[in-house]
């Protein structure tokens, strides 16, 4: 299937990777994807986590795209309040998707490389929806700028007014 992600090769992509544990229950977690081109992404997962072992024994998963912070809250730290996440089934991997995401791109694992606090994992983009392309795709890039912006103002201005060390 053609990649039709709108993603720029060599962001970070703020996503919520799903996959299922061996007993087919639904696991996910915040993980960055960086789009590497030619439709394929890569993400570090850190060393025993279950997303990284459901990866490796199912050789896929799905990067679910949001923008609701509280989505991303609840799946970093798995709580059931407010309720819990809903899923619904792929259809080109076995992996499962957030009913409640903008969009997501379904994974092929290609293969991996075991580093010692994190494995790389290296995808190719089966599919992604809608198909026109995933839109507001979070990157912590583009609000790390504004911040940098805000400070750098608030320096220039420390510095005129001789606050060097505030600075």
């Amino acid at each position: 299937m053609k990649d039709k992600s709108n993603l720029k090769r060599g962001v970070i992509y703020e996503t919520i990777l799903s996959t299922y544990n061996p007993d087919n229950t639904p696991n996910c977690a915040p993980i960055g994807i960086k789009y590497l081109g030619d439709g394929r992404v890569q993400a570090r997962i850190y060393k025993g986590s279950q997303t990284l072992n459901n990866i490796l024994f199912r050789k896929c998963a799905v990067a679910n795209i949001t923008s609701d912070p509280i989505l991303f809250y609840v799946t970093a730290l798995k709580t059931r309040k407010p309720p819990p996440v809903k899923y619904c089934k792929a259809e080109h991997v076995d992996a499962p998707r957030i009913r409640a995401a903008d969009g997501y791109i379904e994974l092929e694992l290609m293969d991996s490389r075991r580093g010692l606090d994190y494995t790389t994992l290296n995808f190719k983009i089966k599919a992604t929806y809608p198909d026109h392309g995933i839109p507001n795709i979070y990157c912590r890039a583009s609000h790390g700028l504004v911040e940098a912006a805000i400070h750098a103002t608030r320096i220039k201005m420390l510095l005129a007014n001789n606050k060097v060390r505030e600075a």
